[in-house]
């Protein structure tokens, strides 16, 4: 097998590889020439694709459109010289005998293009759909599937695209934040933070205060060393009470403290 005829569906455009960028010798591996032939009932599929929902179908149809257009204008256009010739040839099909094709149907873009390959001879039908490759077989006519390796990479669903894009613009976002650093010039020393502590009254002082001034003075110096140790009035404090709860707790055991005759 030396040269190779194939005509290709219009999913070979849009769903593989660039035809020049493929390895037509894993499918074909005596080939030294592949001829790529595309039908006019192809190019109709494709003039329909260009405007399709799907945005990679409508750019790659397009393309295909205009690699067409472009070997329209030559006998045959080359894709590729070494290490194997593939060309590409724009092919008009003749008026289809319909009724000697009882099992196509001519409203079937797929069965247009098989009754094309029918009456071409001596071609090869390249196509991802299963329905024309069994239906080619009824008429002698060898169908091939493309390989894996011939395939594009799936084609990310709606809301695939709208997570990659979410996620692209949190991080755009995040490396805008206000990076913060914070240096100490002293590296080599150890840091000490310092709490200042109330120590107890003097005796002295003590013995000039009446009942109800220890009292004030008791209640003074819990507040005081309680906010010394970080509290704050209504803080919350290690042992769970606020610092107004403190407060009364404090109160009512100096109010049962302090002897009658001081109330």
């Amino acid at each position: 097998m030396e040269i190779v005829r194939i005509f290709v569906d219009a999913n070979i455009f849009i769903e593989m590889k660039d035809l020049r960028s493929v390895d037509w010798r894993v499918v074909f591996p005596r080939a030294k020439e592949v001829r790529i032939l595309v039908s006019m009932h192809v190019v109709k599929e494709l003039d329909k694709l260009k405007s399709d929902r799907t945005e990679r179908r409508r750019k790659r149809a397009r393309i295909a459109l205009q690699l067409i257009d472009d070997a329209s204008r030559l006998n045959e256009m080359v894709l590729r010289e070494e290490p194997y010739r593939v060309t590409l040839q724009l092919a008009f099909p003749q008026a289809h005998h319909w009724n000697d094709y009882h099992i196509l149907d001519q409203s079937d873009p797929d069965d247009r293009l098989l009754a094309h390959v029918i009456e071409e001879g001596d071609a090869v039908l390249f196509s991802d759909d299963s329905g024309p490759r069994i239906k080619a077989s009824k008429y002698g006519i060898t169908a091939i599937q493309p390989p894996s390796s011939f395939r594009l990479p799936p084609e990310e669903s709606l809301d695939q695209k709208k997570v990659r894009e979410l996620t692209e613009r949190i991080r755009t976002l995040e490396d805008k934040r206000p990076k913060i650093m914070l240096k100490l010039g002293c590296p080599s020393e150890p840091i000490v933070l310092r709490r200042p502590l109330l120590g107890p009254m003097p005796e002295e002082q003590k013995a000039d205060l009446g009942p109800v001034d220890k009292v004030d003075s008791q209640i003074s110096g819990s507040m005081i060393q309680d906010c010394l140790l970080g509290g704050g009035f209504g803080s919350r404090r290690p042992d769970g009470y606020g610092m107004a709860d403190h407060r009364g707790v404090v109160a009512q055991r100096t109010w049962q403290e302090v002897p009658a005759l001081a109330r």
